[in-house]
């Protein structure tokens, strides 16, 4: 049984109007989110680099070190920000799918 925001005719060419539209998945929520998540990834890759990189001088780029560590703590509140929102949009596409009734 389909749930009640998917029952939307479209009168489509190739079938008749009964047809029913058919949900993105994932959502275009989803994606944004998901290529949001994969430029903070790209962006982590980059700092990781860099920090391997001065770590082997002990002493020296002390403020850099520690702007890198800023930045690392920074994009990891965001990732966790953006995965709360992946996980509400995929919930909201099970709903309206009707796998999930709450």
């Amino acid at each position: 049984m389909r749930n009640e925001r998917t029952k939307e005719r479209t009168g489509c060419a190739t079938h008749n109007s009964d047809c029913w539209t058919r949900a993105d998945v994932p959502s275009d929520e989803e994606v944004a989110v998901l290529n949001d998540m994969r430029e903070i990834k790209a962006r982590v890759k980059e700092l990781k680099k860099r920090q391997s990189e001065i770590s082997l001088n002990k002493g020296e780029y002390l403020e850099e070190k520690s702007r890198l560590k800023m930045e690392m703590t920074e994009l990891k509140e965001e990732w966790c920000k953006l995965d709360e929102k992946r996980k509400k949009a995929a919930h909201d596409r099970m709903i309206l799918l009707g796998y999930d009734k709450t």
